[in-house]
């Protein structure tokens, strides 16, 4: 039986801001195209001028400017600063519609921090269909955090059918954009195999690719299935 490990979805929205050179071309939808780019926005630019000078509302009212007129990065920052109180008052739900319309846009980030806020009902009816949606909206587009949510989604049979196939293919991807806990995990499905054909070798890779990482667990099944291998080969 493979070894899952929970993780505890936790609303990200208290992380760091996202400046334009974090945005990055890909993330720019076809509604977006029409916009400065981010790095040459100017209220993008003060904005962060500003929150590096620790000036958070004059932050706040640059960001706002720029999701006024509908940039990602404004919305999504706008979101961020209102769900904590920084730089303005902490309004969740004038947060969850600035998120939204990041989302919408195709802005992978909101679209997993959306999902967040619906897997834990805060500021939205709770509702693990509608997380997971947003998470696999942002996993097609490369969000790892996504990745891993919908991977577990799946292995769970949490507001979507039980898909172990899906799930191991979410958990591989994951894992190959260097994710510890996507490596540990993944590993274990080769080597009971579950939603893949079992091997061991593979297994052995992955677990080996989470001990590098600090995972002592891992490192700790590295030992255990290399002892087990060498048992095997001494018995014949």
């Amino acid at each position: 039986m493979t070894l899952l490990r929970l993780f505890v979805a936790t609303v990200l929205l208290a992380s760091s801001l996202v400046h334009a050179a974090d945005f990055g071309a890909a993330a720019r939808s076809p509604r977006a195209r029409s916009l400065p780019a981010p790095e040459r926005d100017r209220d993008l630019v003060s904005a962060y001028a500003a929150y590096q000078r620790g000036d958070a509302k004059r932050a706040y009212a640059a960001y706002l400017r720029a999701a006024k007129r509908g940039q990602p990065i404004g919305e999504f920052n706008v979101a961020v600063m209102a769900f904590n109180g920084e730089g303005t008052k902490t309004d969740v739900d004038a947060a969850r519609v600035w998120l939204e319309r990041a989302a919408t846009k195709g802005f992978a980030l909101a679209q997993y921090n959306l999902g967040l806020l619906y897997e834990n009902g805060t500021g939205v009816a709770k509702s693990q269909p509608d997380a997971n949606r947003w998470y696999l909206r942002a996993a097609e587009q490369g969000n790892v955090d996504a990745e891993l949510a919908i991977a577990t989604q799946y292995l769970l049979g949490r507001g979507i059918d039980r898909d172990l196939a899906s799930a191991a293919g979410w958990y591989e991807r994951a894992a190959e954009a260097g994710n510890p806990d996507a490596q540990y995990t993944i590993a274990s499905l080769y080597e009971h195999g579950e939603g893949v054909v079992a091997d061991r070798e593979r297994a052995v890779l992955w677990y080996a690719a989470a001990a590098r990482q600090g995972d002592r667990a891992a490192l700790e099944k590295v030992r255990v299935l290399a002892e087990e291998q060498a048992a095997e080969r001494g018995t014949n």
